[in-house]
């Protein structure tokens, strides 16, 4: 299985694919910033929400 073809990712595969940390992550699911599903004891991050996600993040102008 690719990435390309993976649905659920843990909270490390999801800060790696999105290019933040950890506690970035886990910050913005607890603001409500980024939906996320639970397991038992495990997160996973819908790789559809992961795009949505980077897709909302503002753009940086160059220059500023």
């Amino acid at each position: 299985m690719t990435d390309s073809e993976k649905r659920g990712y843990t909270v490390a595969e999801a800060s790696a694919y999105l290019g933040i940390s950890d506690w970035v992550l886990r910050a913005e699911m607890r603001n409500n910033r980024i939906a996320a599903k639970r397991r038992g004891s495990t997160i996973l991050f819908d790789r559809h929400e992961l795009d949505r996600y980077f897709d909302d993040l503002p753009e940086r102008m160059p220059g500023r």
